[in-house]
């Protein structure tokens, strides 16, 4: 059974072996990639000069090789599925594409999508990122900043908790930095650092840290 408004490309190859590409929705499109596959094709590309190549009907009952979108996607897809044939023999992944596409397009395409394969996978550096609402983000500080005030931190570095903190709810993790920063004689004396000019706001100056170090919680002016 055909269908008289598809069409397909029938390659029969030297060994004579078949490969069909479609179906192909329009003429003109199965006519440009018989031109190529018989004409450009077939001077510098493995097995395309010895075979025989033409226009058929398209046999929905038949094997058939699709055709390609013309975006990167869909050109990643096809490399890696053994069934589009991306390694040969002809009419291999990057015959059928440059024919259906043209050669403009589909190097621009094609030029992009290897690049993507080659690039080096990113060495993992211990570090994580994670992207949520800006609601959620501040639950999520609220309930470390919670746990915190019960329990001892359950890692080593501190400082990265406060950090992560500060990165989803700002006002909390300044708190938090302060909180821990300047602790003395076991208290928290972040209430007197407010008081204190600094230069950051985490109050995180040479003036503020001398005169906590030497006054403790008292403010100024207090005994």
């Amino acid at each position: 059974m055909t269908s008289e408004n598809e069409y397909a490309i029938t390659v029969t190859r030297a060994d004579e072996s078949v490969t069909r590409i479609g179906p192909i929705p329009y003429l003109h499109v199965a006519e440009a990639m018989h031109r190529y596959f018989t004409g450009e094709a077939r001077t510098h590309t493995a097995g395309a000069a010895e075979a025989h190549v033409e226009i058929a009907a398209y046999d929905p009952d038949a094997e058939h090789l699709p055709l390609v979108s013309c975006s990167t996607d869909a050109v990643l897809v096809a490399m890696e599925d053994p069934e589009q044939n991306p390694d040969g023999p002809f009419p291999d992944l990057w015959s059928r594409f440059r024919a259906q596409h043209g050669y403009e397009e589909a190097e621009k395409v094609w030029s992009t999508a290897v690049a993507l394969i080659d690039q080096p996978a990113d060495e993992d550096d211990g570090m994580v990122t994670v992207r949520v609402p800006r609601e959620t983000a501040e639950v999520l500080a609220g309930i470390i900043d919670g746990h915190l005030e019960e329990y001892p931190c359950p890692v080593e570095d501190m400082w990265g908790v406060i950090e992560a903190v500060r990165q989803m709810d700002a006002e909390r993790g300044a708190e938090m930095y302060r909180e821990h920063r300047y602790r003395v004689n076991g208290g928290t004396v972040y209430d007197v650092v407010d008081r204190v000019e600094v230069e950051t706001e985490f109050a995180d100056s040479d003036t503020a840290r001398a005169w906590v170090n030497k006054h403790g919680k008292s403010a100024p002016g207090e005994k």
